[in-house]
């Protein structure tokens, strides 16, 4: 099964340098969710190529219901329906710790925790020795 993170696929573009991963980075750097317009061209993208015959899972999409509608479509066209959704249900103080607590570094998106995953040097990543950004 692939687990495919729209995060993941953001930083790449960003990675790339590429006129639509520059303004991505801008949203990214500010720890904002990046627009509907510009996820739904990468996960377009991806749904178009995919092999889904071996199964996926998303991870940070859908996250708005102009999102939601588009992966309906996309499925729907390639006779693909959604057979699961997995809803977690947690204590509100931990999901905000957990949102809140989460930094990451806008130069090479590594990822940390205040709590579980700090960097060595507050504030900084340990890679690239820049200021991490809030990482929503």
């Amino acid at each position: 099964m692939n687990h495919i993170s729209s995060g993941h696929l953001l930083r790449r573009e960003v990675e790339k340098g590429s006129a639509t991963g520059q303004r991505v980075r801008l949203f990214l750097e500010k720890g904002e969710l990046v627009p509907d317009r510009n996820v739904l061209l990468f996960m377009g993208e991806w749904m178009k190529s995919a092999p889904l015959n071996e199964g996926f899972l998303l991870d940070g999409f859908p996250r708005t219901m102009i999102q939601a509608r588009a992966l309906d479509g996309w499925l729907a066209a390639r006779n693909a329906p959604i057979e699961a959704v997995i809803l977690f249900a947690c204590d509100l103080k931990l999901v905000l710790d957990r949102i809140t607590g989460r930094w990451s570094c806008p130069k090479c998106g590594r990822v940390y925790h205040v709590y579980s995953v700090p960097p060595r040097v507050a504030g900084l990543c340990e890679d690239c020795s820049i200021p991490l950004t809030p990482a929503g």
